[in-house]
């Protein structure tokens, strides 16, 4: 039909389908679907084939032809009263009259109302598609949530019955020794009464020969007296001897505790809480490095080789901005200096914004930093290094510049794979850090070593969402007031907190939040968490306040 080109569809202004200029629409041929002005009407649509069979509604008498499958019935125009309302404007999401479209609506964007019911169903469908597949992902993370603290809870569980075994160990032992130290304890108060009776035996003999000597004397026969004396004499000499000994023989018991009874051990119900209070879209390429100062700032370090300031009011203002800038730094704050490692260098980057070489490593290329109380800790990118054997991964520095240890890889023990991406320390003499893949796939492992560079643990993630399909990608770790650690893994879009220990405490999930692909991260002077990730492919940095670890 010559029409059909014209016909005006949904959600545009209403005007005359033929001829499409003029908006005093009048009625609605039913059967073209068409709204026309009067001109139209008369002039246009009256040439159409069997127009006279069609049926001609005026726009006011629409309510009347409501489709026979329609559940609507016609609503009373609440501006007109004596009008029933035939639209539904778009623009103001109000039931519509023909006195309303004349007076108030006449340029705004229309439609039929059962149409519009319509397309509010399927948007309705839509949406209750969506927060159902959202409520599908989210009651399954909860679900691996559960997971992670049932496996947690049978592990409590070993420990406490592995505890209690040994408890149990104790007292079979302590029982037996209480055997033991009775029947000792007897045979020694037998040999105590034996003796007692033997020296008693041996004091009765001596009175009769007392009384023997005494009859001889009272017999006056010399001969038998003195004979009678010897005797007694030496039976006393004897008997002197054995209780007037110069040594002295006794069997005597101890006890000797060697079981270590955890007697302290109780069951700690600990609260964790994890708040995004505020979410900032950067506009920048990436962010390489994070931390922050003593006046509470944030520093950033992005891909494009430019370092920033920001201040943190409200939103994030940019307070400093620094470029040409070698590699991609990683910064960390030293008093009121900015300290960043550019190729085989650590430079220092003043309050007055001059640069200037903090510690050249040559031929090392430090990656990390970590400043504490008292020492600078760098972490080595071995990836290009010939000798990964007998290169330095890990250097501490005092804050003059001086080298004060050097941890090297001896044995490929400490070092497994490329680079040291991130470390911090522990009870001050610890180090934690990433043993990480440079480039490629960002796998690796959060490993503790002592001052010595002996490995205390290494956490390689947790099997409930760790997989070698899904496998760990730590970019950054940090200690917490606590003397915990907050790991951010990349590519499974999460937190691993664990303790000191390298124990799992749990795993915050932070697509939860929508956030995703967790990456450098960075405690504020205030205790406040800043996380650098993304949501719908924007680059987000949040503000998070956290308690319980």
């Amino acid at each position: 039909m010559a029409h059909s080109g014209s016909v005006k569809r949904s959600q545009d202004i209403l005007a005359c389908g033929l001829c499409e200029t003029d908006a005093k629409i009048k009625v609605k041929c039913m059967d073209c679907d068409l709204y026309m002005c009067q001109k139209c009407t008369e002039k246009v649509h009256a040439k159409f084939k069997h127009a006279d069979l069609h049926d001609i509604v005026a726009l006011k008498d629409i309510h009347s032809h409501i489709d026979a499958n329609s559940e609507f019935e016609p609503v009373k125009c609440k501006d007109h009263r004596k009008q029933l309302c035939c639209m539904v404007c778009l623009t103001c999401e109000l039931l519509v009259c023909p006195k309303c479209i004349a007076k108030t609506h006449r340029s705004h964007l229309m439609e039929e109302i059962q149409t519009a019911c319509q397309q509010k169903v399927e948007e309705m469908k839509k949406m209750q598609d969506q927060v159902h597949i959202k409520i599908e992902k989210f009651i399954g993370k909860i679900n691996l949530m559960a997971e992670i603290e049932k496996s947690k809870s049978n592990e409590i569980e070993q420990k406490i019955l592995e505890e209690e075994k040994q408890a149990r160990e104790v007292q079979s032992k302590c029982l037996w020794l209480l055997k033991e130290h009775k029947e000792g304890a007897h045979r020694h108060a037998e040999q105590i009464s034996k003796q007692e009776s033997e020296l008693l035996e041996k004091e009765k003999d001596i009175e009769m020969v007392r009384q023997h000597v005494e009859n001889m004397q009272k017999s006056k026969n010399a001969e038998m007296f003195f004979g009678a004396v010897k005797s007694l004499q030496t039976k006393l000499e004897s008997i002197d001897q054995s209780v007037s000994p110069g040594s002295f023989n006794i069997k005597s018991q101890q006890y000797v505790p060697n079981y270590k009874i955890q007697t302290n051990s109780k069951m700690v119900e600990i609260e964790i809480q994890f708040e995004i209070k505020s979410k900032y879209e950067m506009n920048i390429f990436s962010i390489n490095s994070i931390t922050s100062d003593k006046d509470g700032n944030i520093w950033i370090a992005d891909g494009c080789k430019e370092i920033q300031q920001l201040q943190v009011k409200e939103g994030l203002k940019t307070l400093k901005s620094h470029t040409n800038f070698r590699g991609y730094p990683e910064i960390r704050c030293l008093n009121k200096s900015v300290l960043l490692t550019s190729f085989h260098q650590i430079c220092q980057l003043a309050a007055n914004d001059e640069s200037t070489v903090f510690k050249d490593l040559s031929p090392n290329l430090p990656y990390t930093l970590h400043v504490s109380d008292n020492e600078i800790i760098v972490g080595m990118n071995c990836a290009s290094a010939y000798d990964k054997v007998e290169t330095p991964i890990i250097v501490r520095l005092g804050f003059d510049g001086e080298i004060i240890q050097v941890y090297k890889n001896r044995g490929r023990q400490l070092l497994t794979r490329d680079a040291v991406r991130c470390c911090t320390t522990i009870n001050d003499d610890d180090i934690c850090y990433i043993d990480s893949n440079f480039q490629r796939d960002l796998k690796g492992d959060v490993v503790l070593i002592n001052k010595h560079g002996i490995i205390q643990w290494k956490y390689r993630g947790n099997s409930f969402i760790n997989s070698n399909e899904h496998f760990f990608t730590p970019v950054e770790v940090l200690r917490t007031k606590s003397n915990n650690l907050i790991i951010s893994d990349k590519k499974q879009h999460a937190l691993h907190v664990v303790t000191a220990k390298g124990e799992l405490m749990t795993i915050l999930d932070l697509t939860l939040m929508g956030l995703e692909e967790p990456g450098v991260m960075t405690i504020d002077v205030s205790g406040t968490l800043w996380i650098e990730s993304k949501e719908l492919n924007k680059g987000i940095l949040s503000h998070v306040i956290f308690s319980g670890f």
